[in-house]
């Protein structure tokens, strides 16, 4: 297991002392705990382990750079309510073949393979509950309920994926990422949260430290 963090920029308009940076990296731990717990209720041999956690700011110019080219499967979730902004959930190809596996184990014979619509579709609703957990670790930590929207499946390089929410998005760019593994199923996983900047950093100037840390 590994853990780094992206070197970090300020939000133009922002700045973000570096005690609220070493927060970020532990937001992200923490919303692995919480894809943990949603998951075991699902499989009780769910168990979750941390690959990478990261925090960084998002330039269209350097996504080159920040995020990986190659194709990916998933969801992509809105946040109506503080800390507003979006959510991807995203599976790598073999993956996500793996998780629609995981989720129709139940329905399909042994050997017998799921339509493009069916496999579709769990892969949407795995991705909802890992971003769901996610969210919820948060929400726990900040003593503060975070809405969820919808899960719409998306498919494209994270790249491309990314660059979508930054266009459609209003004052976004800072993010947390964490990669995570399902061992027992074979499945790695990226989650990105993409706050509103400014909602970000004020939540980051509220939090007790304390409360964030192992």
């Amino acid at each position: 297991m590994s853990k780094t963090s992206n070197p970090s920029r300020s939000a133009p308009g922002h700045q973000i002392d570096v005690e609220s940076l070493a927060v970020l990296n532990r937001l992200g731990d923490i919303g692995i705990g919480g894809i943990e717990q949603r998951l075991q209720r699902l499989k009780n041999d769910a168990n979750v382990t941390s690959e990478q956690v990261a925090h960084g700011f998002a330039r269209q110019d350097l996504l080159d750079v920040t995020f990986s080219g190659k194709e990916r499967v998933g969801v992509r979730m809105r946040l109506p309510g503080a800390p507003f902004g979006d959510a991807l959930v995203l599976f790598p190809m073999t993956s996500a073949n793996n998780a629609a596996r995981l989720m129709l184990e139940d329905v399909i014979e042994e050997g017998e393979a799921p339509s493009h619509k069916m496999a579709r579709s769990a892969i949407t609703e795995l991705g909802g509950m890992i971003a769901a957990g996610f969210v919820d670790a948060w929400a726990d930590t900040f003593e503060q309920e975070i809405d969820l929207g919808a899960p719409s499946p998306v498919q494209a390089t994270e790249q491309a994926l990314v660059s979508k929410v930054l266009e459609e998005g209003d004052d976004l760019g800072l993010y947390v990422s964490s990669a995570v593994r399902l061992p027992a199923y074979d499945i790695s996983l990226d989650v990105l949260l993409f706050p509103k900047n400014a909602v970000l950093i004020q939540i980051l100037e509220r939090i007790d430290v304390q409360r964030v840390r192992p």
